[in-house]
């Protein structure tokens, strides 16, 4: 159906079972709402990957970590965005912990952006 190239899978699969009880024996429409449930259920199992992802608790930023937010703060105030970013950028391909200043990160990449 139009809705299930589009992707959306619940309005797509009200339409399939709908028209299933009207014409039970229709194996066109079983077969895409066959396809569609497995769809729903696999973007349900993906979601729930996702959420468990964000509630696992993130490693504390390590001393390396907080060192370099605060020489990216020192550089900031000095309005070297660019710098800043760089060095934060770097940083993360060092020491992972790095991403618990991602928004931090961001907004520099923002601001050396609108900057330059």
């Amino acid at each position: 159906t139009i809705l299930a190239s589009g992707e959306q899978w619940e309005p797509a699969a009200m339409h399939l079972r709908n028209s299933l009880m009207l014409n039970p024996d229709d194996t066109e429409a079983r077969h895409n709402y066959e396809k569609v449930l497995a769809e729903l259920d696999k973007k349900e199992q993906e979601e729930e990957q996702e959420q468990q992802q964000d509630n696992k608790p993130q490693d504390p930023p390590t001393a390396y970590a907080l060192e370099m937010k605060k020489n990216a703060e020192q550089l900031v105030k000095e309005r070297k965005y660019k710098e800043a970013f760089d060095l934060m950028q770097n940083a993360l391909q060092i020491d992972k912990t790095v991403s618990n200043f991602n928004d931090f990160i961001q907004r520099i990449g923002d601001v050396d952006e609108i900057d330059s």
